[in-house]
């Protein structure tokens, strides 16, 4: 039993019953599909069923021709030297075609064949053009090689085909166009025997009329309804079968997932899930391990937006308040008018700040939207990366920093959005502007590896705390703890981290700086094809 459970497999159960659904529908068809074959091919057999094996015609063995399996038809052979029959499959035949009657039969072994058209003239009088054709294999082309026109009465009026002829009959123009009756094809095989005498074998079949035709079908097909209900069994056991092992299969995920909702044990017994499930139940277990991880980050994620609300109101009601103020003591002109001046400054910058806050929330709010979009174009990052910190240089200049900066000179292509990822450089190096001293040296680096860009944005400063390290791209998370900084809103690395997510990469900033620089910010991107 352990093995069982060992090996138990829904695949194999299956393989099962489709092999005895295929053998048995496969013998099925290759019986019934050769006997409607093989009795198409009786009812209107080709000359090729009599000629095929060369050899019995050569050494004149026609008695071992099986004739006999073709109903309604028969052959006949001619010795060309003496005009004679040599052999007749039956004695109507004997009696009923001649010597000189293979003038006007269609040559089996010949690339050449008789074609005769019926016309009617003006008179409404029937005439019949007669041509000799072929296919000329040396110009790759049919060819007509002589013709002939006969009278309603079949007198030969035109032409040179039978030349020695005045007229031909009504027999004679059905041999030319291949019949020996209404209901018989009639067609000829000229070979030699092993003593290099030229034999003619004249070969007489059913013709193939669709009402014949449609007898044969329909008489195998009623032979295939005889074995319906054997199939229709099969096919029910099957079914029943097949119920039964996909129920079986799938009844512990139904026992685990009631389980589930009532917070019991989801564990299984893979003894008793087959094989090709067991990946399935590990992944469920898998699934419901990160249902329970995606609880967690949704109640992070609502505490997030709560620390999102906190710090908006919180950073818009320090400036709220202060214009607030000091517009109140301007309307009560409790402000001297020595003052009022700096008052309306202060006015002034608080409504920028409060307006910069706004600005960087809707930013914020607009990239987390999932329907954001980038407009990305292939670009050399290297040259995007030089002309960005050219710009940006004399402002580095103006505050007394120095850069050094260390890009490739050849190409490094990658797709970025340039306009959206301005703002990931920008916040970073407004970073190491604002909150390191005078003479601090901005350090740029860049390279390829492995598919990869990679930025090193660094600077030698005064570094960053573990605790604002580790919450950097939250929002509302600053180096400073205080949070009176007007230039500052919290938002940046929030933003800088969701652009480069959007980007497919990553960011991040390193627990332990390298090359002596006290903060590092590392973005990696993939690589553009």
């Amino acid at each position: 039993m352990k093995m069982f459970k060992k090996w138990y497999s829904v695949t194999g159960l299956l393989v099962v019953l489709l092999l005895i659904y295929t053998t048995s529908l496969l013998i099925y068809r290759a019986v019934f599909e050769s006997m409607e074959t093989q009795r198409m091919l009786n009812a209107f057999p080709s000359l090729w069923s009599v000629v095929e094996d060369a050899e019995i015609l050569k050494q004149e063995r026609y008695e071992e021709i099986p004739i006999h399996q073709f109903p309604h038809s028969a052959f006949i052979v001619f010795d060309v030297e003496n005009k004679s029959a040599v052999y007749a499959s039956d004695e109507k035949i004997l009696q009923n075609i001649y010597y000189d009657d293979l003038e006007f039969i269609n040559d089996f072994s010949t690339n050449r064949y008789f074609n005769v058209s019926k016309i009617i003239n003006k008179n409404q009088e029937p005439f019949y053009i007669i041509s000799q054709e072929g296919y000329d294999e040396k110009d790759s082309m049919s060819t007509i090689y002589d013709r002939c026109v006969l009278n309603s009465q079949y007198e030969i009026v035109e032409g040179n085909l039978f030349s020695d002829r005045k007229s031909l009959n009504k027999r004679e123009l059905n041999f030319l166009q291949g019949l020996y009756d209404k209901k018989m094809n009639v067609e000829k095989y000229s070979y030699f025997n092993t003593t290099k005498e030229k034999r003619v074998l004249v070969f007489v079949s059913p013709t193939m009329t669709e009402p014949a035709y449609h007898r044969i079908v329909e008489d195998n097909g009623k032979r295939q309804i005889y074995a319906f209900p054997i199939f229709l069994f099969i096919v029910l056991v099957q079914i029943l079968l097949f119920k039964y092992v996909v129920k079986r299969s799938f009844l512990p995920f139904q026992k685990a997932i009631v389980r589930y909702r009532e917070n019991a044990n989801t564990n299984f017994d893979e003894g008793a899930i087959p094989l090709e499930l067991r990946q399935t139940a590990r992944e469920f277990q898998y699934t419901v391990q990160t249902l329970e991880e995606t609880k967690k980050e949704r109640q992070q994620a609502q505490q997030e937006k709560y620390a999102l609300i906190s710090g908006i109101s919180h950073d818009l009601k320090t400036p709220l308040t202060v214009i607030r103020g000091f517009s109140e003591a301007l309307l009560e002109d409790k402000v001297p008018k020595e003052k009022e001046q700096k008052y309306l400054q202060t006015i002034h910058k608080r409504s920028l700040m409060a307006n910069d806050l706004v600005d960087s929330l809707f930013g914020y709010m607009k990239i987390e939207h999932p329907s954001y979009q980038l407009h990305t174009q292939k670009t050399d990052v290297c040259e995007y990366t030089k002309q960005f910190f050219a710009q940006k240089y004399p402002e580095i200049v103006a505050k007394k920093f120095e850069l050094e900066i260390d890009i490739p000179e050849r190409p490094c292509y990658g797709r970025i959005d340039t306009k959206l990822f301005d703002r990931v450089l920008e916040n970073i190096v407004e970073n190491s502007l604002r909150h390191n001293p005078e003479g601090t040296i901005v350090f740029v680096k860049l390279r390829q590896k492995q598919h990869k860009i990679i930025w090193t944005l660094a600077d030698n400063g005064i570094g960053m705390k573990e605790e604002v390290r580790k919450n950097i791209f939250m929002p509302f998370v600053t180096g400073d703890e205080s949070r009176h900084d007007l230039h500052a809103n919290g938002l940046g690395m929030s933003i800088a981290q969701k652009i480069v997510v959007l980007h497919h990469g990553t960011i991040m900033v390193m627990e332990k700086p390298q090359n002596g620089y006290s903060t590092e910010f590392c973005i990696e991107l993939p690589q553009a094809e």
